[in-house]
């Protein structure tokens, strides 16, 4: 039996993990990950501490888990929604699976603009990328922030079946 979080033939295409839950954390200095109880849409969420500066490059999250369906994949963040907390830094994270480059969101949204409304309403701001999963079976997902302030809530990983829903899909833990 594996700990990896994956899906089973015959079920839909969406892997849900709560950001909480990463398989591995690496931090550096005088960082650590902080789980945050009961801040989160459906649980807890995960954070860099402190937020007083600058992001070590080598702090990171990763996440494993197995597809039974290669293709396209889209990735979606779901963060804690926050503005940034320094002047001239933003609210940015990268994403990347297994080898590929990592890609860069920002969440960060003016105060008061119609964005910031809809993250509010929803209690998340949502990053998307799309991704290649080429090959079925095994993958890790490795999430890094780059500026200060930014927290996970869950991350999910959507190979074309994604329902909509106000929380977005379960954790589904194999």
């Amino acid at each position: 039996m594996t700990n990896s979080r994956s899906i089973a033939s015959g079920q839909d295409s969406t892997i849900s993990i709560e950001a909480e839950h990463p398989r591995r954390k690496t931090v550096a200095d005088a960082f650590q990950w902080k789980v945050i109880a009961g801040l989160g849409r459906a649980g807890d969420s995960i954070a860099l501490l402190p937020t007083t500066g600058n992001v070590p490059a080598s702090a990171g999250l990763e996440y494993d888990f197995n597809i039974a369906k290669s293709g396209a994949a889209k990735v979606l963040v779901y963060c804690i929604p926050t503005h940034a907390i320094h002047p001239g830094m933003r609210l940015r994270y990268s994403v990347s699976v297994d080898q590929e480059t990592p890609k860069v969101v920002d969440l960060d949204t003016k105060e008061f603009s119609r964005e910031w409304s809809t993250n509010v309403l929803q209690a998340a701001a949502i990053g998307v990328t799309d991704h290649t999963l080429a090959e079925v079976g095994k993958h890790t997902l490795k999430l890094h922030p780059l500026d200060p302030g930014i927290v996970f809530d869950k991350l999910v990983i959507d190979l074309g079946d994604l329902k909509p829903s106000q929380l977005g899909p379960p954790e589904n833990v194999r």
